[in-house]
């Protein structure tokens, strides 16, 4: 489960590729594509991959309806070994 005060970042291997309906990642070692939907969720990925943390990332989004959806999206990824906790 996906934490808000931790910091996330790609998982190595893991390239994204913007879209018009959002982004498209690929893991290079395992070959997994996962389509990335939904509205802001690249800007939050692209916010923890320079090094903000999940809230400071998710003030990028309005409204608590988008930010609960985005956490369901987020944790999807983390599950799906696209996203992974920085160190």
């Amino acid at each position: 489960m996906i934490e808000t005060t931790l910091r996330y970042r790609l998982a190595d291997g893991v390239s994204i590729r913007k879209e018009p309906f959002g982004a498209i990642s690929y893991n290079q070692l395992t070959r997994q594509l996962v389509l990335i939907t939904g509205q802001g969720v690249l800007s939050v990925i692209e916010a923890m991959n320079a090094g903000e943390c999940l809230a400071s990332a998710m003030r990028l989004v309005e409204g608590d309806e988008v930010r609960s959806g985005m956490i369901d999206a987020l944790n999807g990824l983390l599950s799906r070994g696209v996203l992974r906790e920085a160190s």
